[in-house]
């Protein structure tokens, strides 16, 4: 099976490096990253991905707006959100994505740590159709 495909949305370079660094302690992932929210958007565009992971607070185009363009992507992803804000408000962008009819499948508080990657990956992997068993 191919390795599931992430798109990480976030703003800080040291997010990167420290996100794909927990990603890579729990698999092979193929990895790919957006500054903000218009340059997931344009990702979006040339190829799919099974999961989006993005921050809330970024500057330009945020988080909510993001998800908002993202519930009108034709292939949509299912949505982790992250943020360093309060629950509440990792609770509402929740909601909204829900509303707009988009899969989320989990809500992250900073510092991301490598229990709760774990844990979506492991509902991520559960979403994915399963090879059917080849027959002799």
């Amino acid at each position: 099976m191919k390795p599931c495909s992430i798109l990480i949305v976030e703003d800080h370079p040291f997010q990167h490096l420290y996100l794909q660094n927990l990603f890579s302690t729990l698999g092979n992932f193929d990895l790919a990253f957006a500054r903000d929210g218009e340059a997931a958007l344009a990702c979006l565009k040339s190829r799919d991905f099974d999961l989006v992971l993005t921050d809330l607070l970024m500057p330009g185009m945020d988080g909510v707006q993001f998800i908002q363009g993202l519930a009108a992507h034709p292939s949509r992803p299912a949505l982790a959100i992250m943020s360093a804000a309060s629950r509440r408000m990792l609770m509402g962008a929740s909601l909204v994505a829900s509303n707009l009819q988009v899969k989320v499948i989990g809500l992250i508080s900073k510092p991301v740590n490598a229990a709760a990657l774990r844990c979506l990956i492991s509902h991520l992997q559960s979403l994915r159709p399963t090879a059917p068993a080849a027959t002799l």
